[in-house]
């Protein structure tokens, strides 16, 4: 499956059948671009974007997601895995975190390690028994059985925490 395949499916994964064509991966469906930040090293290539306390910043995340998976080649099912995934983390954030909130993506050559870092101390929570009937929960359960490795970290200063999880990629 070629690079294009890949996000084809991711985007109609994020918002269904809307004929998007990959050249306008990069760009939201209501047509604004992104505000991100790309610094590249020797081994790394880091994708940073700032993130706000609004629910649309889950598709701009995953969109955002998207593009870095593209130049990262990952595989169809890696791509999506990693939309879930970021999908989850970012909504957390914006429902249970704080302000100020960013999503990077650091792309080495075995690896994507995408972080999710909010202004707030409280330790995330991964309840193993949901109900049937909740709406919600199930999220780290979710990112824990699809992705490779993830974790979390309180910032150095106590102000905050960043949620990451990894997916394991061919150099």
């Amino acid at each position: 499956m070629s690079g294009n395949e890949s996000i084809s499916r991711c985007q109609y994964f994020l918002w269904g059948p809307i004929g998007l064509s990959a050249g306008q991966v990069g760009y939201p469906p209501h047509g604004k671009r992104l505000d991100t930040e790309t610094l590249m090293t020797e081994n790394q290539r880091v994708n940073h974007m700032e993130l706000q306390r609004d629910p649309r910043y889950v598709s701009r995340a995953r969109e955002f997601f998207a593009e870095v998976a593209l130049g990262a080649a990952l595989s169809a099912d890696q791509t999506e895995i990693g939309c879930l995934a970021v999908s989850e983390l970012v909504t957390n954030a914006i429902v249970h975190g704080a302000e100020p909130m960013a999503l990077t993506a650091v792309l080495e050559p075995h690896r994507l390690k995408v972080l999710v870092a909010d202004g707030s101390d409280e330790a995330p929570s991964m309840t193993r028994h949901v109900s049937v009937v909740a709406e919600g929960g199930r999220g780290l359960m979710i990112v824990e059985s699809l992705t490779d490795r993830w974790g979390w970290d309180r910032s150095e200063d106590g102000q905050g925490k960043t949620i990451w999880f990894e997916i394991r990629r061919d150099g």
